[in-house]
């Protein structure tokens, strides 16, 4: 865990030799991203399972918005020497995913929007013992991914 959750703290806590998750990662990207006016965020991945799975149960990448196609594209933080390995390895996280409201600021957090596939219930605990709150439940890909301003 870094001593603050900022991308310069962050990296001034790498420069010191210290190894961090995803989420710090992809925090980073973001910030990368935002400071060439690249419209990004921090987007989390969740299982299907995400309420009764013990352990990785989700995980964080940094999503930037490609204005010519008008999508976002995933700025992943691990290496895979072929695509087919990390697609295969990625697709279970592909079920649930949120954002905070807020840009700059991790998922799962206050303030949070959640894109649910159709007729499944909205999770309300992550990994058996960390509360889902303050989170608007979306079922539509148009709602989650409306253009960013």
């Amino acid at each position: 865990m870094p001593s603050s959750g900022s991308t310069t703290s962050i990296l001034r806590e790498v420069q010191e030799g210290k190894r961090f998750r995803c989420v710090e990662y992809a925090i980073v990207i973001n910030g990368c991203l935002n400071s060439l006016a690249i419209p990004s965020r921090v987007l989390g991945l969740k299982t299907a399972d995400v309420e009764t799975r013990e352990s990785g149960a989700g995980y964080v990448v940094a999503e930037a918005f490609d204005r010519d196609r008008g999508l976002g594209i995933l700025t992943e933080t691990r290496t895979f020497r072929k695509a087919e390995r990390f697609f295969g390895w990625i697709a279970k996280y592909l079920y649930h995913f949120d954002a905070r409201l807020d840009l700059g600021m991790p998922p799962q957090s206050p303030g949070s929007v959640m894109l649910l596939p159709v007729a499944v219930p909205e999770p309300t605990v992550f990994q058996r013992r960390y509360p889902i709150t303050d989170m608007a439940y979306k079922r539509s890909v148009t709602a989650f991914y409306a253009e960013p301003r």
